[in-house]
């Protein structure tokens, strides 16, 4: 129930069974649970997600989102609700980008794959189509399909958004940031409601953290609101992901070229002075974040004073993804014959936080084998594959199995 413009709406889907918004007719069509129809036009401030986009159905009893694009596609996503368990004991697989690439080729142009990856390729298909496995998309996903243009922009993004169904890799930045509030308000005996958030989640917007607001009306109640933002983010991610202009990205060179500064900088040091040196590094790439963390859990100045180095050191070195992070840095950082590239940043930055937050991620080989070296020697559980077919192994070993296996196996 929801109230708005002074009337009280309710939507159940007890009352509904399907909503259809077809985009080309400019009509919602509305089919009860009765069987009973109504159609009527769409309000002239409704505005069509992408030109690539035909209709979209909303299944009140699957709770379903659907996407028809103008070239036929169908793209079926589940819908964020607050309630109930939307992972169903699912494990998540985190794909880098040529590993989309991959799967994308062995779809549209199978005898350019080699029969090994195409193999492996097929199979996370099947446990992604079949709820196996919920494979996310990242904001560094959206970004580099971003940059394909015409048929190969559609080939990848299509496939991107089949597979993912609407489920996403939160923020690496907000997730960073409450590491940091939940670790604070311990350090500071706070008790601090630092809210809890899934790294894979449906909610809308989350790929992008903060930096999107709200497409839905501000007089809308706040339940309403959601539950809009709901309905439509799937297909948001959707045209996002195949729409067929290039978007160039801006490249972080000064990024690049600030690491391999501090790398020089780290290698005319002592062996001594080398782990301080980057340690230093990681706090002063961090303060942003740690000043927003402590805002967030409305530390007062008195308790912050508190703190000392090693408790900033430790909050840098600690956390479950910062601390990955900082760990794959300050390995890079010693190395001084390593070119830093800008690409470097979403490699370290994604890849350590789904190695963080994901049961399983195939990395690119670089920082694939970092992770994988780093995780051996801090005797943690390896779930970081640098080759498709190593990781379908993984899957196949820790039994993961398709929801038709599942019940072709039961009794």
């Amino acid at each position: 129930m929801t109230k708005r413009g002074g009337r009280t709406l309710t939507l159940s889907a007890d009352d509904y069974s399907m909503w259809v918004l077809d985009w080309k007719a400019h009509q919602i069509r509305i089919v009860m649970q009765s069987g009973e129809e109504h159609v009527a036009p769409m309000d002239s401030d409704m505005r069509r997600p992408s030109d690539e986009i035909a209709r979209t159905f909303f299944d009140w009893d699957r709770w379903w989102l659907t996407t028809e694009t103008e070239r036929g596609h169908l793209v079926f996503a589940e819908v964020w609700s607050p309630v109930g368990d939307p992972v169903k004991g699912r494990p998540s697989v985190y794909l880098d980008q040529n590993r989309w690439s991959t799967i994308a080729k062995t779809v549209v142009k199978p005898e350019a794959v080699s029969e090994e990856d195409r193999t492996a390729a097929r199979r996370i298909m099947k446990l992604g189509h079949d709820g196996g496995i919920r494979l996310p998309l990242s904001s560094a996903t959206m970004q580099e399909t971003a940059a394909l243009f015409g048929g190969r922009r559609y080939e990848v993004g299509i496939t991107i958004a089949s597979l993912s169904g609407g489920w996403q890799l939160r923020d690496p930045l907000e997730l960073r940031r409450r590491e940091f509030a939940a670790w604070f308000a311990e350090r500071l005996s706070m008790n601090a409601a630092v809210p809890e958030t899934d790294a894979v989640t449906l909610e809308p917007r989350s790929v992008f953290g903060d930096r999107v607001e709200s497409a839905a009306d501000d007089d809308l109640s706040e339940s309403m609101r959601k539950f809009m933002d709901a309905l439509t983010w799937p297909s948001v991610l959707v045209s996002m992901l195949i729409d067929p202009e290039s978007i160039a990205g801006v490249p972080p060179t000064r990024w690049a070229d600030s690491n391999g500064d501090i790398a020089k900088w780290v290698a005319s040091l002592t062996r001594e002075q080398r782990s301080s040196a980057t340690t230093l590094a990681a706090i002063r790439d961090n303060e942003g974040l740690m000043s927003s963390a402590l805002s967030l859990i409305e530390a007062p100045s008195t308790l912050v004073s508190r703190l000392g180095p090693q408790d900033v050191a430790s909050a840098v070195s600690d956390t479950r993804f910062g601390g990955l992070y900082t760990a794959v840095m300050a390995e890079r950082h010693r190395d001084p014959n390593r070119r830093w590239l800008p690409n470097d940043l979403n490699d370290i930055m994604f890849l350590t936080c789904a190695a963080a937050y994901c049961d399983y991620v195939a990395a690119e080989r670089s920082t694939g084998r970092q992770l994988t070296q780093l995780l051996a020697r801090r005797d943690e559980r390896p779930n970081v594959y640098t080759h498709l077919p190593d990781l379908v192994e993984a899957l196949d070993r820790d039994g993961v199995r398709s929801a038709s296996e599942v019940t072709d196996l039961a009794p």
